[in-house]
């Protein structure tokens, strides 16, 4: 190794202590010695870009299998992209043996966003062609260093294309004039080339009201002493030992991902004495939003696999805001497209925060206290906010937050006529002459479930019916609750119902409560919404999760992204629709469940120019999981 790498190393070190566990994320150290074996390897060139590098974990097994003081191999996952011959790679590296130990080009596919796509080089290569210098100064604009450009991948919508070259859809913005919406462009960013280029016309309506308003921010408190990190307080009633978290029975590990962001692992449960299992693994594995607006049709980003819900989250919590200023709050390390570790300071907060009433029975009662674990990121616009919610009656919860600036665009009209909402309507005006475009959002969760463990797990479906006035219900009140089996992955297909509260309960075959019920855990949906993009459309092509909001595959280490590895450019129906299509058996062994959360935005006025917080999410509580309720142990103190 060179000398300079060496001292790198050696610089990081100090502040990189040896992983205490196989799942503790790569330190700064790890990062630099991965980059250095591959640049030892002749893998990474100066048009090399490090697109993610991410611990390339143990099998499952080994992982379970781990007890203090065993040591497991270290390795790293890169994904790389090479500007200079428009290629795409895997490695695994070897960080004990110092060796790239895989090593694989990845073909007609093209991995997420990089720096280039959106500045310089698709800015350059627009400023060179006179079609797009004629058309913006049409629109009024005299300085065209001034334009904000913008490139999109545009991969999976593209017209169809034999070169394998990267494209990008760009975005012209002017502060003084909005979004030029009416100029379509796609660039070849291998070629440095426009590939297509539409101009709609002037609209006269920009010419006619010019200034796009800009977003006054609003002055709080800023703290500028804030700290990259932060221990639990002295009274926590929680304990943090690296990335391992006790609190009450609760006992679970976490990480941040750079493709999607904040990860939970080993989640168990410490009853009587022992600790139960609950779930390996919880994570977001894909979400998209799709734009109703019929003249937006390419506005569909796939946050986490075009973007990286990680790299974005390098903006830390607002201190005291996006959690209390008494959390607990952790640094991450993450890398540039370079291979260089970046330190995200308060990347993920821990914090306990009153639940309301646990339980109650006239003066007998106790008051609920709850764990949060959050991580906040922005793409684009929005903001979301992922937390991961302990309870102590043993529920574990997911809550989704969105907010931030909704997109928009220019319209003539200055107010809506009456007759206006009697139509329909693609958007919505929030400000004179600003329209903001229905859309939705799908969040998809990889849930793998060990309940008890993770043998003999099957998922069970639970309706609700009423039952027909008879002999057996004279009254006409009974009603019953239904349980089926759910056998092989294309059963496990599933619709939500509401007429029958659908619910769905992994449970342990080979583990009963002391009722003899079969042990298990239950997800309960909250907000959902079907999608309205056509069947045979882009999204459904390249987001079919969406097409059903759970689906369940038995456990495969390299199936993680529910749209596929690589979303942009990457084959239609890749992911889950392409797994499940061998109709694999889910019955009694290792099962995963994906859930699709979704989510339709019809904007308001209310919500410009910043949104106020919609939240949505989903539960997993216990379903004979306990014999009774875990919750009458809690603290009188609580």
């Amino acid at each position: 190794m060179t000398t300079r790498l060496l001292l790198l190393i050696a610089m990081y070190s100090s502040v990189s202590p040896v992983a205490a566990h196989p799942l503790d994320p790569l330190g700064p150290q790890e990062i630099v010695s991965a980059v250095a074996i591959l640049k030892e390897a002749d893998k990474v060139g100066e048009s090399t870009r490090f697109v993610t590098l991410y611990l390339h974990e143990p099998s499952k097994e080994a992982v379970l299998a781990f007890r203090p003081g065993d040591n497991l191999p270290r390795r790293a996952f890169a994904v790389l992209y090479d500007w200079a011959n428009n290629s795409t790679a895997e490695a695994v590296v070897d960080l004990d043996a110092k060796k790239v130990s895989s090593w694989k080009i990845v073909r007609r596919v093209q991995p997420s966003i990089l720096p280039e796509d959106d500045h310089p080089r698709t800015a350059r290569i627009l400023r060179a062609d006179p079609r797009w210098r004629e058309s913006v100064k049409a629109r009024g604009v005299k300085d065209l260093d001034k334009l904000d450009i913008r490139g999109w991948p545009i991969g999976s919508y593209a017209k169809k294309r034999d070169d394998g070259h990267r494209l990008a859809f760009v975005t012209t913005f002017a502060r003084e004039y909005g979004p030029f919406d009416d100029l379509f462009v796609v660039v070849d960013l291998t070629a440095n080339q426009i590939v297509e280029f539409q101009d709609k016309g002037v609209d006269a309506a920009r010419l006619k009201h010019g200034d796009f308003p800009p977003f006054d921010e609003i002055e709080d408190d800023k703290v500028d002493d804030a700290p990259a990190s932060q221990p639990p307080p002295k009274d926590a009633r929680f304990h943090v030992e690296g990335h391992a978290v006790r609190w009450g029975a609760w006992r679970f590990r976490f990480a941040l991902h750079p493709r999607i962001g904040l990860v939970l692992q080993t989640v168990g449960y410490e009853d009587a004495g022992k600790l139960r299992p609950v779930l390996y693994r919880a994570n977001l594995s894909e979400m998209v939003v799709p734009y109703g607006d019929p003249n937006w049709t390419l506005w569909c980003p796939f946050d986490a696999g075009e973007y990286g819900m990680g790299v974005y989250a390098h903006t830390p919590l607002n201190y005291g805001i996006d959690a209390p200023k008494n959390a607990a709050y952790f640094s991450a390390w993450l890398h540039d497209r370079r291979g260089k570790p970046m330190k995200v300071p308060r990347a993920v907060a821990l914090y306990e925060r009153d639940g309301g009433v646990l339980w109650r029975h006239g003066r007998n009662a106790r008051r609920a206290r709850q764990l949060v674990l959050s991580s906040f990121t922005r793409v684009d616009e929005y903001d979301y906010g992922f937390h991961w919610i302990f309870h102590e009656d043993g529920t574990l919860a997911m809550e989704v937050e969105l907010t931030g600036r909704m997109n928009v665009k220019i319209v003539p009209r200055k107010k809506d006529a009456p007759e206006h909402e009697e139509r329909p309507h693609f958007g919505h005006l929030v400000e004179a002459h600003l329209e903001a475009p229905n859309h939705q959002h799908f969040f998809n969760f990889r849930i793998d479930l060990d309940v008890d463990g993770s043998r003999g797990n099957r998922v069970v479906e639970t309706n609700t019916e009423a039952r027909a006035q008879g002999p057996d219900n004279p009254r006409g009140n009974a009603f019953s609750m239904k349980e089926t089996l759910l056998r092989s992955e294309l059963e496990g297909r599933r619709r939500m119902k509401g007429t029958t509260n659908r619910t769905w309960k992994v449970v342990n075959a080979r583990q009963t409560n002391a009722l003899g019920q079969a042990t298990g855990y239950a997800l309960v949906p909250s907000e959902y919404s079907v999608p309205h993009a056509a069947s045979k459309s882009f999204l459904r092509r390249h987001a079919a999760f969406v097409d059903y909001p759970l689906w369940v595959t038995p456990y495969r280490a390299e199936e993680q992204y529910a749209a596929g590895d690589y979303v942009n450019g990457g084959p239609a129906g890749d992911g889950l629709p392409k797994w499940t299509a061998a109709d694999r058996g889910i019955v009694d062994t290792d099962v995963v469940l994906w859930y699709t959360l979704g989510v339709t935005h019809v904007p308001r006025p209310e919500e410009w120019p910043l949104m106020p917080v919609h939240r949505a999410g989903f539960k997993l509580i216990p379903a004979g999981f306990f014999a009774r309720n875990p919750a009458m142990k809690a603290n009188k103190a609580n």
